[in-house]
Parts: C-alpha cells; structure tokens; sequence
C-alpha cells in the first residue's frame, strides 16, 4: 500500500501557519505550567534537592512556560491580543524569578543564592531570558495598539498612563538584566542566545529607552564586551551599542 498522499498532507499540515487563536491556547498552558511549577519547587525544596531544570519534574513545566518557537511562529500581534499575553507574560516573569532566587530564605542574602542556580542552570536561564527578550515586545506592542483605540481622555488617564510606563520601565529592566548576564562571562553559546535576541528586538526597545536608560545600558555593553571575546557576541553587542550611541 502507498501512503505519499497522507505523508503529503501531514507535512503540509506542518508548514501551516500558527493562528491567532493559538495565542490564547499557548499563554492559558504557560499559566496552568507555571501552577505546576510552583508545586514542583515547592517539592524539591522540601526534599532539599538542588534545582535542575533540564531534568524532572521541572523540565517539562519549563518547556511550556517559556516555549519561544510557539511564540514566534504566531502572526503579528494586535490590540485584542492583550489579555493572552498579558497573561504568558505574567508567567514567565513568576516562572524566573522563581527558579532565579529557588532555596533563598526570606529576609537573608540572595546574591549567592541567584549565582547558584545560574551555575547550575546557565543554559535554561539563557533560554528564559531570550524568550522574556521576545514576549516583552508583543506585549507593549499590543498594549499600545490597544491604547490607540481608547477615547482621549481615557488613553491619557494617570491610571492608564502609569501602567504603561511601569511596563515599559520592566522591559528597560529585562534589557539591562540580559547585558548585565552576558557581562557576567556566561558559556559562549549561552551568551550568543541572549546577545541575538537583544540585537533582534532591538528596534523595538530602544524606542522604549531615555537617555538615562541608554547612559545606563552603554556602560553596562561596554563591560560586557570586555568580559566576552566571541565573536559573534561582539558584533551583537556592538550593533546595540552604536545604535544606543546614534540615539544620544
């Protein structure tokens, strides 16, 4: 029995584009991931076991949260697009900040904490971070797409307007928080992952910046530069910093 006419069609099935509607499917199973993290972490501290998120039972929870070919196979992004991304968002941002301060206690240091589980899962927390670098953009995207269709008034609220600057300012955050890792001498691979994603979304956040955040951010490349010698994370680094330096 031939069967090319059904593997045709699987395969043509696969080329299909991802649809808008997929984008509320996709965020509702990072949300019901990022409950099953929690109580995955919650488990392991009480077992004292160290975090290791490429294994079980975290590995697969992670995947779903922070699962950036979904996210960018979908097709541009529009005001009606808020409440889904809003929501992955919300997510991803628990999800690593998470697994970022896992084992700390409350009111005692963390920085020895955080460089733990970065040593023990640099190549995750890359992986988080470059999709943190992509879903940030979608979502003020969309959020002020969506404040386009709002009466006058009601776009110029201080309500309205502070949300949006307080997303804004998080985005500023994500960015010099990606710098500051790649200038921390992560593995070359690691460091191109992150250093791709800022230079690919690049148009997108620095029309966000000030002049105190680009200040900021030139100095932090710079020193990230001095601390990395790949070359591909160089000139990654470089095209960020001459289009910061362009913007003064």
């Amino acid at each position: 029995m031939r069967h090319w006419p059904i593997v045709a069609l699987c395969l043509a099935l696969l080329a299909v584009p991802a649809l808008a509607q997929d984008g509320p499917r996709l965020s509702l199973a990072a949300a019901e991931a990022g409950k099953t993290l929690t109580l995955r972490l919650s488990e392991l501290a009480t077992a004292k076991a160290p975090l290791e998120i490429a294994k079980p039972p975290v590995a697969e929870p992670f995947g779903r949260i922070f699962n950036a070919k979904a996210l960018l196979a979908l097709p541009p992004v529009t005001a009606k697009d808020v409440p889904w991304l809003l929501e992955w968002l919300t997510a991803t941002s628990s999800a690593y900040q998470q697994l970022l301060l896992f084992g700390s206690e409350p009111g005692a240091p963390q920085e020895s904490v955080v460089a733990a589980n970065l040593q023990r899962n640099e190549k995750e927390i890359s992986v988080a971070m470059e999709f943190l670098l992509f879903i940030m953009p979608r979502t003020t995207g969309a959020a002020s797409a969506f404040f386009e269709t709002l009466p006058e008034s009601e776009r110029n609220s201080t309500v309205r307007q502070n949300g949006l600057a307080r997303m804004r300012a998080g985005y500023m955050q994500t960015v010099s928080g990606a710098v500051t890792f790649i200038g921390g001498g992560p593995k070359p691979e690691n460091a191109r992952l992150v250093a791709a994603a800022l230079r690919t979304t690049l148009g997108d956040w620095i029309q966000l910046s000030n002049a105190e955040n680009r200040t900021e951010l030139l100095t932090l490349l710079a020193q990230a530069r001095n601390g990395n010698k790949d070359e591909k994370v160089q000139a990654d680094l470089l095209a960020v910093s001459s289009a910061l330096a362009a913007m003064k």
